[in-house]
């Protein structure tokens, strides 16, 4: 979502059993990161039709808004669907829980969401960075002024313009 509430995007990230599915935090948080999201909804169906949360769903939700937090791109709500209704964390009160919930997350988790954390950062750095140098770039900048605002190479920013006249930003 962007900051006024609006869906910017809609993403499938993992198809999983009736009973389950695994989803890496670092592919949610990329994308919304990459498309410039300002808080994320977390969508999954429970082909039982039961609505209530499993533990494993608390769990994921708890994982989420953790890293959410991490990477000021907080959990807006989780929604389980069915067939006939849906139930949302945030409406129940139980995303408000997870959320001050402070119990330490295991370490493995926590060395997983530190190291997605870093990646997700550098991805968003060179992106935004390649950003301005196209924006300088389109406004009619040649390559010394871009060089010199940049602090980059010569080669650094011929190659990110080459890489968006090549279609690889959409800056």
């Amino acid at each position: 979502m962007d900051v006024t509430h609006e869906i910017l995007f809609i993403e499938l990230i993992g198809l999983g059993t009736s009973k389950m599915v695994n989803i890496d935090p670092k592919e949610i948080f990329f994308l919304a990161l990459r498309k410039d999201a300002f808080q994320v909804i977390l969508v999954h169906n429970h082909p039982s039709g039961m609505l209530k949360p499993s533990e494993a769903d608390e769990q994921l939700t708890h994982r989420m808004v953790y890293v959410g937090k991490y990477v000021n791109l907080p959990i807006w709500d989780h929604l389980i669907i069915t067939d006939k209704s849906y139930y949302s964390f945030l409406d129940s009160g139980l995303l408000e829980k997870l959320e001050a919930d402070n119990t330490d997350i295991p370490d493995v988790i926590l060395e997983s969401i530190l190291k997605a954390e870093k990646e997700m950062a550098e991805k968003k750095l060179s992106i935004t960075t390649a950003k301005f140098i196209i924006h300088l770039h389109k406004k009619g900048a040649n390559l010394e002024e871009i060089t010199a605002i940049a602090e980059l190479d010569e080669d650094e920013i011929k190659k990110i313009i080459e890489e968006f006249e090549a279609g690889e930003y959409d800056a």
